[in-house]
């Protein structure tokens, strides 16, 4: 093959959040399909630097010629050297979508005029894929063929759809720079965790490698570049005839998750109120109203982008207080994007611009632990089942020194399959978080929240006792005059070290209660270990072990005693 002879492009760096704090890592491999021919693939990293890290944050593209000849290259990397000076330099107060779409429409018709004029250039255009990281955010802008896909746990995932059609004499490109004076581009936010791995590929590497290929190279390679070179000459070797372009950028690290850009986006929006059945928002089409509450409306909708469902949730205005609605929504999309947790509900909201204040869920069929309660009398077991997954959900905030403060069966969703999933209030706070407002349901309040404390973890440790308290006796309240009411007034099946528990978790003094919710956990578990669910003390196989041993030892004198004896 010699491969040598094509002069293949090679480039390896990292790059830096902060001081000695690598970002990413970064390798190139690009290579042209025939030593006499321009390569009309381009590809470039922009490190946006401090001074645009929190705002435009850092741009990759890769970019693949069409039109054949120079043309070809010509608009390749005329387009990137556009998209990303066009990016860079517009103001850092425009959101990455709208900044992306100027960018690349200021780029398409540059290139769209020069092959209407240029005679040298006539017919020239390009697929991209670009991928814009801010921190811990990333974004997709891609239009045609070229592919992106995210390496996981040895697992590979395809993140972009072509843009083309079939046809007898192959695959027909119907988006591109330049082909036209407008683009429409898919835009969407990435799921990307530390670790990961991005990786670009045109198409004249991904259509001659399978995806095994794929994942036994990235296993087996030493290094990006290694992986990247791999790639390219098994493509080769597989019979591509085009030029072959790979980027491969690892994910070594992401900061923290902020409040400052939730905040800058939910306070450059209007509130806007909760729309009607059948309106459009965004691309959502709202189809049916689930949950109306006090301070917030959740609806049904379809999103059109992916061709699924999703939960909108907007607020009311009750509060009288934009800039608190403002800020609480804020909060929660923050949370929501922080807190990794099977028994939490995360934000599924893309990264598209949103026109009024709203957050984006993902749509569970099941219904609300408030509802359950109306409609059957618990069992223990179903109960226990249902405490100890909520203990792990608000322990998962606690960690974070983040509290609920709105702990109550209508925010605890149960799926048909049975999970139990905690949804965040409309008004979240850190446990260093003050506020005038009264925050939460007054029925599942702690008396420290109502006396105008701030709380922390052993507040919701409260709220969420009570939960326990009228899942279980089905709305009777807990506290009365003379004090706590036991449980088992309403259930004799509950067992007395149950009762103790919520007893415990309802004090009305913050240090009689449990400290977080992991040491309610913790106490379940092992009073269902000694107890069982019927509340009979087990047997210690321990107290077994002794009295067998104490046996054995008083066999082995007697033998001794017996057996001295006989001489």
């Amino acid at each position: 093959m010699r491969l040598f002879m094509k002069k293949p492009y090679r480039d390896t760096f990292e790059i830096n959040y902060i001081k000695n704090q690598s970002y990413c890592r970064v390798a190139h491999y690009s290579i042209s399909a025939s030593q006499n021919k321009t390569n009309q693939d381009y590809i470039a990293y922009a490190d946006g630097g401090a001074s645009l890290r929190q705002t435009r944050g850092n741009i990759w593209v890769l970019a693949d010629g069409m039109s054949g000849g120079k043309a070809g290259r010509v608009a390749a990397e005329l387009f990137v050297r556009q998209l990303i000076d066009g990016y860079t330099h517009l103001s850092p107060t425009i959101s990455i979508a709208s900044a992306l779409g100027r960018a690349v429409d200021a780029a398409n018709r540059s290139i769209h005029w020069l092959s209407r004029n240029d005679p040298n250039l006539a017919g020239m255009a390009t697929v991209f894929c670009a991928i814009v990281m801010r921190g811990w955010e990333f974004y997709a802008c891609y239009a045609g063929d070229v592919h992106c896909y995210r390496w996981r746990n040895r697992n590979i995932t395809l993140l972009t759809v072509d843009h083309t059609i079939k046809a007898m004499i192959g695959n027909i490109v119907y988006r591109a720079a330049g082909m036209n004076d407008v683009l429409n581009t898919d835009f969407h936010k990435l799921d990307i965790e530390q670790d990961d791995i991005i990786i670009l590929m045109s198409d004249g590497c991904y259509r001659y490698l399978k995806e095994r290929e794929i994942r036994e190279i990235m296993i087996s390679a030493s290094s990006l570049a290694d992986a990247a070179e791999k790639m390219a000459n098994s493509a080769i070797v597989n019979g591509s005839q085009d030029d072959v372009t790979i980027g491969l950028l690892e994910v070594l690290w992401l900061p923290s998750k902020t409040m400052s850009i939730f905040e800058h986006e939910f306070f450059s929006i209007p509130i806007g109120r909760p729309p009607n059945i059948g309106a459009n928002i965004d691309g959502y089409h709202i189809l049916e109203h689930i949950y109306d509450g006090y301070q917030s409306v959740l609806f049904r909708s379809f999103d059109e982008k992916s061709n699924t469902e999703k939960v909108l949730k907007f607020p009311k205005r009750q509060l009288n207080d934009d800039d608190a609605i403002r800020r609480t929504f804020a909060t929660e999309d923050w949370v929501s994007s922080i807190v990794s947790s099977p028994w939490l509900v995360r934000t599924a909201h893309d990264g598209r611009c949103r026109s009024q204040v709203y957050t984006v869920m993902l749509s569970y069929k099941g219904q609300n632990l408030s509802m359950i309660i109306r409609s059957k009398t618990l069992t223990v077991r179903e109960g226990l089942e249902i405490m100890k997954q909520l203990a792990k959900a608000v322990y998962a905030l606690h960690k974070l020194n983040i509290i609920h403060r709105d702990i109550k069966p209508d925010n605890v969703f149960i799926t048909d399959r049975g999970d139990v999933l905690l949804l965040f209030a409309l008004v979240p706070g850190t446990i260093d978080q003050k506020s005038n407002l009264m925050l939460g349901t007054l029925a599942y309040m702690a008396p420290e929240i109502i006396a105008g404390a701030p709380g922390d973890s052993r507040s919701d440790v409260y709220s969420l006792g009570v939960t326990f308290y009228y899942m279980f006796s089905r709305w009777k309240p807990p506290i009365d005059a003379e004090g706590y009411r036991s449980l088992r007034r309403y259930r004799p099946d509950i067992p007395d070290w149950l009762d103790r528990v919520i007893k415990k978790m309802v004090s009305a003094n913050p240090r009689d209660r449990y400290s977080d919710t992991l040491e309610v956990l913790y106490d379940i578990e092992s009073q269902v270990e000694m107890f069982g669910l019927e509340g009979v003390q087990k047997k210690s196989k321990l107290i077994i072990r002794e009295v067998v041993l104490l046996r054995v030892v008083v066999l082995l004198l007697i033998i001794i005693i017996f057996g001295s004896s006989t001489f």
